[in-house]
């Protein structure tokens, strides 16, 4: 039971991972900067496995997982992509040219 929790839990990881990096550079990154717009993803995520895990305790904690390996990608994109906040740009691992992130 604990496997397949932890399976949907990282497929579910992984899947926000590539929604996350398939966005435009400049929008990604102004994305992660906001405190707003990672809250709403942390919440959709959550709402998202409860959803299509609903009814089981199996599913629950699926859930309740996933939101918490959230917590982990939303850094891990940030540290790879970089992000904007108030303006500036702060690089990551892929850094891009700061005149086309407008």
């Amino acid at each position: 039971m604990i496997e397949a929790v932890f399976t949907f839990a990282f497929v579910s990881a992984l899947f926000e991972f590539v929604v996350l990096m398939k966005i435009r550079p400049g929008t990604r990154c102004r994305v992660l900067g906001s405190g707003r717009w990672v809250s709403l993803i942390h919440i959709l995520v959550v709402s998202a496995n409860l959803i299509i895990h609903y009814g089981t305790i199996t599913g629950t904690m699926t859930a309740v997982t996933a939101g918490l390996v959230s917590f982990a990608t939303i850094p891990f994109t940030r540290w790879l992509s970089g992000y904007i906040t108030a303006g500036v740009y702060h690089p990551g691992r892929i850094r891009y040219n700061p005149q086309l992130l407008t």
